[in-house]
């Protein structure tokens, strides 16, 4: 049984209870209802402001955090752009910077600034003109034209190929305006100023005059905007790419057959032997068509008989031939010219007659072979059956 705690005196506590007792009796009956509620909320109310002001307190005594990215908003989901390079032709479908390429004839070519047309190559019946119809429209404001809109198109951007018919060698670009000037066509190609969306139209054409120059190419390269389109007269290349082995050329050639190889054209046309068969030699030429890196300071490069062979066999022993280096081998002056040590310049050549005399009758020299060392061709001849 649980012990209450003795009563405690307090002053006044009849009166008190009286009174209590004396408004109980008086007051009047009310509704029924939970008079607690409205002091619950506002004693939650008071509640979390007093834990508001506590955190704030607790905070202020924390070093301050920058606040990180808040969650994604539903309504605006995050989404990745994926990245692209940048273009090479603007939103106009224009390139952004220069053009260089082959052009076909009829085909209009887009540069930054200029739509560029040429439709024809011509020569006339006796082969002393060259004619090239073209035409050139202002496409798009460049940033130095004139004051008053418009831009100088003129023959000075037009270059044709030149050749030697009868010379041979590698073709190379001179301007339109350094050549005799021709009329053989019409309208003439000439200096116009043109406004944007406006074209100068004619005929490039130079006349040199002689019917062993060939212009089998034309040429526009603007220096003022670094574009370079070349035209082939159908059944050419262009002169400044020919078409010429990357690598190494290994083969066996035909005599009279040019070879190709990175930097020199190869040329056998003769294998022969004298009436005793002491002496035997290979009329040679080799030329200069290519700049290679280790040529001369003065833009030449070396050519001798250091790269050729002889095959050599015995024709009384027998046994398999052996490739000799000429330059090894007895000297012979029995055919002339003597192919020899020659300095030669671009387009330029060494001909002449790679020889040996070995002094004996029982030596066979079947084959020709041209292996430089420095560029690795393996080119070979063999001499025809007798």
């Amino acid at each position: 049984m649980t012990t209450l705690p003795p009563e405690r005196d307090l002053p006044g506590a009849d009166r008190m209870v009286d009174d209590i007792i004396l408004g109980a009796e008086t007051a009047e009956a009310a509704p029924a209802r939970k008079p607690y509620l409205p002091y619950l909320a506002l004693a939650a109310s008071v509640t979390l402001v007093a834990l508001g002001v506590v955190a704030v307190q607790m905070m202020g005594n924390r070093p301050t955090i920058p606040a990180g990215p808040g969650p994604s908003s539903p309504s605006a989901p995050i989404t990745t752009v994926p990245t692209t390079p940048a273009p090479t032709t603007s939103s106009s479908g224009r390139p952004t910077g220069p053009v260089t390429l082959t052009a076909q004839l009829g085909e209009t070519v887009k540069t930054r600034y200029f739509d560029v047309t040429v439709s024809a190559l011509e020569a006339d019946d006796e082969g002393l003109a060259w004619g090239a119809k073209v035409e050139v429209c202002y496409a798009a404001t460049h940033p130095e034209q004139n004051a008053d809109g418009t831009t100088r198109t003129s023959i000075d951007q037009w270059y044709f190929s030149v050749q030697d018919g009868e010379g041979g060698g590698p073709g190379e670009w001179v301007k339109v305006k350094n050549f005799s000037s021709s009329t053989r066509w019409s309208p003439v190609y000439k200096t116009k100023l043109v406004k944007l969306g406006q074209c100068n139209t004619g005929w490039v054409q130079a006349e040199p005059g002689s019917p062993d120059l060939f212009f089998p190419n034309l040429r526009y390269a603007p220096a003022d905007f670094g574009d370079d389109i070349v035209w082939n007269w159908p059944g050419t290349t262009d002169p400044g790419t020919p078409d010429r082995p990357t690598g190494p050329v290994k083969m066996t050639a035909e005599l009279g057959e040019t070879v190709r190889t990175r930097y020199f054209d190869v040329t056998v046309t003769a294998l022969e032997a004298d009436e005793d068969g002491l002496a035997w030699a290979a009329k040679a030429e080799v030329c200069y068509a290519v700049r290679h890196p280790e040529e001369r300071a003065d833009g030449t490069t070396r050519t001798s008989v250091d790269p050729w062979y002889f095959s050599v066999q015995d024709g009384e022993v027998g046994g398999p031939a052996e490739w000799v280096k000429v330059k090894d081998l007895q000297p012979s002056t029995r055919w002339s010219p003597v192919y020899g040590t020659k300095l030669v310049g671009l387009g330029e050549c060494n001909s002449g007659w790679v020889q040996a005399e070995p002094g004996s009758p029982d030596l066979f020299f079947p084959s020709l072979r041209y292996a430089p060392a420095d560029f690795g061709d393996d080119i070979r001849w063999v001499r025809p059956e007798r």
